[in-house]
């Protein structure tokens, strides 16, 4: 709740000027759990764009942000610093990640479209110890075979397979008067039985 007269300021700039918070869309305390969990040196993917990129952008070594909208790519990458590697793909190509080596992610964000795949993609990109969000995960919940409750299961599944853990929260969302939840998964282990740090 303390941060429900901020948000409201914020969602009604929004609404009348068209102008995004300087935050990542997300909810006030997933980024900041991202914001204490992300290192400069860090090489990440991002899987849909937006105040997002610009974000992550100041505080990793490498960021790779993929997007398949051609407006909002236009919008984003007019903003974006030089260094960000930024695709705009098509759906048949939206989850790729064929050109990062396996184990060589420390970060990968979900928050685009074919959040399934992308989450299937993701996970042997990532470092011992790496990371997978995935955002909005309490929609479509009415449907059981939905885009987001199998990138539910294949995080859970690939939790059990490789070590590691899950957290889930729900918070009030930035720029919005509304609430959503997010998993952030550990995939790897450091060390066997190790700390996930």
């Amino acid at each position: 709740m303390r941060h429900l007269p901020r948000n409201l300021y914020w969602t009604v700039r929004r609404r009348t000027t068209e102008q995004l918070p300087d935050l990542p869309w997300l909810t006030f305390n997933a980024v900041a759990r991202l914001e204490g969990l992300i290192r400069p040196d860090w090489r990440m993917v991002e899987f849909g764009s937006g105040m997002s990129t610009l974000w992550f952008a100041k505080r990793v070594a490498s960021l790779h942000s993929i997007e398949h909208d051609p407006g909002w790519y236009a919008t984003v990458a007019a903003q974006l610093p030089v260094g960000v590697r930024y695709d705009l793909r098509e759906p048949s190509t939206y989850a790729g990640l064929s050109d990062h080596p396996d184990g060589s992610l420390d970060l990968v964000v979900v928050d685009g479209i074919q959040r399934a795949e992308c989450v299937q993609a993701a996970i042997p990109k990532l470092r011992r110890g790496g990371w997978l969000y995935l955002d909005n995960t309490d929609m479509d919940t009415r449907i059981p075979d939905g885009d987001l409750r199998r990138a539910e299961a294949a995080l859970s599944a690939a939790v059990q397979k490789h070590g590691g853990r899950l957290e889930q929260r729900t918070g009030l969302t930035i720029g919005l008067i509304s609430c959503h939840q997010w998993t952030l998964a550990a995939l790897r282990e450091a060390t066997p039985g190790g700390s996930m740090g």
